[in-house]
């Protein structure tokens, strides 16, 4: 693992975290205004704001920690948490929107 790997990666995270951030609030803006929805619902949408930029956040940190301990290029597949947690996101924004 390179150190231009990690920090190519870690700039990527950290615009993804931004972006997950700007997700959120207005898909989760977006199923609230237009739907009742019930107080869980809501809890999961508001917590969202927080946990999809984290999971940018948690991988920077354990990208950084297998660079330093000379981690292998599998590492790179750190990369993918976020995504996991967005795929879980806009599934679950759809089908409280009712689309």
């Amino acid at each position: 693992m390179s150190l231009a790997i990690v920090v190519a990666g870690v700039l990527g995270q950290l615009f993804l975290g931004f972006s997950l951030f700007m997700l959120a609030i207005f898909a989760g803006g977006g199923v609230a205004n237009g739907n009742s929805l019930a107080g869980w619902q809501m809890s999961i949408l508001n917590a969202s704001m927080f946990v999809l930029p984290g999971l940018s956040a948690i991988s920077i940190i354990l990208l950084i920690h297998a660079y330093l301990h000379q981690g292998g290029a599998s590492a790179n597949w750190w990369h993918l948490l976020p995504l996991a947690g967005t795929a879980i996101y806009i599934t679950f924004v759809l089908q409280i929107g009712g689309k």
